[in-house]
């Protein structure tokens, strides 16, 4: 039996239009990245727990302990930043997650349906009708 080998693929290089596309989206990429990471710290943390939700200042320290269907969570406060010290959930997932402190950041444990979450000093940033 012969063998059919295949013919040879033409060199396929990048074109002028190629490396303008890759610099348009690099450039679109580090914009969005700038842009985002311009968000001002957060001043109010809002915890949603079930059956009830708090909102309180991020100013001082302070150790809360919100309710789940799991237990108690540990919600460290301090310095303008907040996170889960310790859950009952079974993965820690929500303590690997770290401090949050900027608007619009969340922390969650789900397991436990315990929700951090930062808001502003309640400017507007968007309008609808």
């Amino acid at each position: 039996m012969s063998r059919v080998e295949a013919p040879a693929s033409p060199r396929q290089t990048l074109t002028r239009a190629d490396w303008l596309l890759a610099a348009a989206l690099m450039l679109l990429c580090l914009g969005s990245w700038a842009a985002l990471g311009r968000r001002p710290p957060g001043t109010l943390l809002v915890i949603d727990s079930p059956g009830q939700s708090l909102r309180l200042p991020l100013a001082g320290n302070q150790v809360l302990f919100p309710e789940g269907p799991l237990g108690a969570s540990r919600v460290e406060v301090q310095g303008g930043r907040a996170r889960f010290a310790a859950s009952p959930c079974p993965e820690q997932r929500c303590v690997l997650q770290g401090w949050i402190h900027r608007q619009g950041e969340t922390a969650a444990c789900l397991p436990n349906r315990v929700v951090l979450r930062l808001e502003g000093s309640g400017a507007l940033d968007a309008l609808s009708r």
